[in-house]
């Protein structure tokens, strides 16, 4: 099964105000998540250090981890999560925007109505 990636608008905005290190961590990141759905039976129980799962469905990949390829070490960085969902009806990973934990609170409840957005749309296509 091959799951495509979706990123929003919002997504591509906020990726781009990232600093270097913490768009090279959540790309890496991001890669390792979107290998595991593609081979994974059962995408609800891929389980990384940097993912966090969130109400209804929605997982939150975060900057940590071990090392980054070629074995550099990841330096310290601002704590940020990229808020996704994994449409399991058309194997799509939806990017839905990337907030702080500072804001985590408020960014669950925006990524909820993302996620119910697309849920309304899935339904009537």
């Amino acid at each position: 099964m091959t799951w495509q990636i979706e990123p929003s608008d919002q997504f591509n905005r906020d990726f781009k105000k990232l600093g270097g290190n913490e768009q090279e961590a959540l790309a890496y990141n991001l890669q390792i998540y979107h290998e595991s759905l593609n081979s994974c039976k059962n995408p609800i129980q891929i389980q990384h250090g940097f993912l966090h799962p969130e109400p209804m469905g929605i997982k939150a990949i975060d900057q940590g981890g071990g090392s980054l390829p070629g074995g550099k070490k990841r330096p310290k960085m601002k704590e940020i999560r990229l808020y996704t969902y994994s449409n399991l009806q058309s194997n799509t990973l939806h990017l839905l925007f990337i907030g702080d934990k500072t804001s985590q609170n408020k960014d669950i409840q925006f990524a909820k109505k993302m996620v119910a957005q697309i849920l309304k749309n899935t339904a009537t296509e």
